[in-house]
């Protein structure tokens, strides 16, 4: 895919360290238009599973982007269904006329491949990479499991 087509679109969630778990975010897309645009839709993509309560629980990023931007959005998957045909699909049906591909994937790759073959003419977001929100989110989950309680003596 060309460059100037995945940058073209770019998601950018503002941290914050006291955020309330849903930072704000902001969508550059000069190609497909604003956020509130009810003609823009986005469609989360992520890798799946065979497990389907695995693959409900990681349709919860694509209502929050909903809840967070006032866009529609629909989850899609790379290696089950829903795939990203049939999220276009849903998104078109519910009055998306722009749709901007989000990958919910930490580095580029066969995944990421496989979403710009399969629709290759939408404007596909870059992948989340090294985002300094990421690393607090690692470090939390590392300091949360290494955490034990220290009982006090005197």
């Amino acid at each position: 895919m060309p460059a100037d087509r995945r940058a073209a679109a770019t998601v950018l969630p503002a941290p914050t360290a006291a955020s309330s778990g849903l930072a704000s975010v902001s969508v550059v897309t000069p190609a497909t238009g604003p956020l509130g645009d009810p003609a823009l839709g986005i469609a989360v993509a992520a890798v799946g599973s065979r497990d389907a309560a695995a693959n409900r629980r990681t349709s919860v990023v694509a209502r929050r982007l909903a809840a967070m931007t006032g866009c529609l959005t629909e989850i899609c998957f790379a290696t089950v269904e829903p795939g990203i045909e049939r999220a276009v699909d849903h998104l078109r049906a519910r009055g998306a006329e722009h749709i901007v591909v989000a990958p919910w994937f930490l580095a580029p790759g066969l995944l990421t491949d496989r979403l710009v073959t399969a629709a290759p003419a939408l404007v596909h977001a870059d992948v989340i990479g090294a985002h300094s929100a990421l690393v607090e989110v690692i470090w939390a989950r590392y300091d949360s499991s290494v955490a034990t309680d220290l009982e006090l003596s005197a």
